[in-house]
């Protein structure tokens, strides 16, 4: 009988302590409960943040990429332009060159023909 008692002790301490290791485990598993509960929150947090920053970042490259192709245009605007002038002094030279024989012509003509036998520098005479 004394057996029994002592060993019912021995169990009743050996509850009591498992008693305890078993709050102290239940007050644990709540800290942490509530540590990943903050870092949960951290990080939903740090979501939003890097969300907003990465469609903030999106819009920017939207506009840079409307600015660079406006920029394109431009330059396509600007070589046409370019292109274009640079026909037209083509073509003004060409006219300015072909009025110009053209006079050289007319004035060695009217020279053969004796209105006038040379020009200021003795040229062009028959």
């Amino acid at each position: 009988n004394e057996e029994l008692r002592r060993r019912l002790r021995e169990i009743a301490a050996e509850k009591e302590e498992l008693s305890g290791r078993l709050t102290a485990a239940g007050r644990e598993k709540e800290e942490l409960i509530d540590e990943l509960a903050f870092s949960n929150t951290q990080l939903v947090c740090e979501n939003e943040r890097i969300a907003q920053e990465l469609s903030t970042l999106r819009t920017e490259k939207d506009s840079a990429r409307q600015v660079i192709e406006g920029i394109r245009r431009l330059h396509q605007l600007h070589d046409s332009i370019h292109s274009e002038e640079s026909r037209q002094l083509i073509d003004e030279d060409r006219k300015s060159r072909y009025l110009h024989q053209t006079r050289l012509h007319d004035f060695h003509i009217k020279s053969c023909l004796g209105q006038s036998t040379t020009n200021k520098r003795g040229r062009y005479g028959c």
